[in-house]
């Protein structure tokens, strides 16, 4: 009798990295032989229907509403008790979303967003660990006291309830070793991968559209501090100071490091040299990198990233910060600088368009002979 695999989506297209991960996870999912066991999606929100079409995974929407009963005594239980073995027995016998995983005889659960919830139930269950920044590095989205402890919590117990870890590279691999009490042998090394948008997509006339300069630099990311905007803004105003005018892109939604970007740029009067977008589509997304003469990704976060794996996918150069596992995964495929030093990000873009300018140049000198 064949047994019953759940993947578990609930990310959205806001929460970036997650949801084109869950994407992925889809993806190499369907290529799995299914002579052996039975694959269901449960879902939150509709938009996952279109991917799970795509792929051919029946899915399974369900609801994650839940009364006031059920909410007090997760509170108590749970979230001042702690007592997490007590709420998955509690959570048996009043939870709503229990009973519409329950029906479908989970063998085991994939929560392809690290889910709080994974270690809500008494399914088993595998389930990515993103990063552990909370642990190395030093922001108020990790580090307040809040979303420090919730951060903590999550992975003490999903360390400890689950069957499988998921990680990105070996150091994603040695923090989880680091931080936690965890068995290696649960732990398994699942790189990032390109998301099939980058491969199939519809071509859009970016330039025009946003009324763009023909020559710019490429950042997708949500403004959140440590995706460390501020570098590139720095960098810019000082190659401006040298004489190079050097033009920006940024897209991805306000977080709480979007308004000293703005003020940064007014300060300097770079305003003809960067665009902000906001959030754009996987199309507009793919012709941006494609028009684009480089990413210039400067986070402090890792251990990895997609969007190098995008930018590279798609012939367009990397400029990264060398942090964590970047080079274990881009190799000599990228150019790497401090993310803490503006005049090596200049360097880097100057050496980069310099380059550039060179390899143009001998094109054209083959091409008049």
């Amino acid at each position: 009798m064949k047994k019953n695999i759940i993947v578990y989506l609930s990310m959205s297209p806001e929460e970036g990295g997650k949801f084109q991960y869950s994407i992925s996870v889809l993806e190499d999912l369907r290529e799995l032989n299914t002579d052996f066991f039975n694959l269901t999606a449960l879902y939150i929100n509709e938009l996952w229907e279109p991917y799970l079409n795509k792929f051919s995974i029946a899915g399974d929407k369900i609801s994650i509403q839940e009364n006031w009963i059920y909410k007090k005594l997760r509170s108590l239980i749970l979230k001042k008790l702690s007592l997490v073995r007590t709420w998955q027995f509690v959570n048996k016998f009043i939870g709503k979303r229990y009973k519409q995983i329950k029906v479908h005889d989970p063998k085991i659960i994939l929560y392809a967003g690290s889910d709080s919830c994974s270690s809500e139930f008494d399914f088993p269950f595998i389930t990515p660990v993103f990063d552990l920044m909370h642990r190395y590095e030093d922001f108020p989205e990790v580090r307040g006291k809040v979303i420090f402890q919730t951060r903590e919590k999550h992975y003490q117990n999903i360390c400890k309830f689950s069957k499988g870890l998921l990680v990105d590279s070996k150091v994603g691999q040695q923090h989880l070793l680091e931080c936690y009490n965890v068995d290696s042998e649960k732990i398994f090394i699942y790189p990032y991968k390109v998301p099939y948008y980058i491969k199939e997509y519809k071509e859009v006339d970016i330039i025009k559209k946003y009324n763009l300069p023909d020559n710019y630099l490429f950042y997708p990311a949500q403004f959140w501090k440590h995706k460390n905007h501020k570098i590139i803004v720095e960098a810019v105003n000082k190659l401006r100071g040298m004489g190079e005018m050097v033009n920006f892109v940024f897209v991805g939604s306000k977080k709480n490091g979007y308004n000293e970007i703005i003020e940064l740029i007014d300060n300097y009067k770079l305003h003809e040299q960067f665009f902000i977008l906001g959030y754009v589509d996987n199309d507009e997304l793919v012709s941006l990198y494609k028009k684009a003469q480089a990413l210039v990704f400067p986070s402090y976060f890792g251990p990895t990233n997609i969007p190098p794996l995008e930018a590279l996918a798609l012939s367009c150069q990397v400029i990264v910060s060398d942090v964590y596992a970047h080079k274990e995964i881009l190799k000599d495929n990228a150019y790497y600088f401090n993310p803490n030093s503006p005049d090596e990000l200049a360097e880097c873009i100057h050496s980069f368009k310099k380059k550039r300018l060179n390899e143009l140049s001998l094109l054209n000198t083959k091409n008049i002979l």
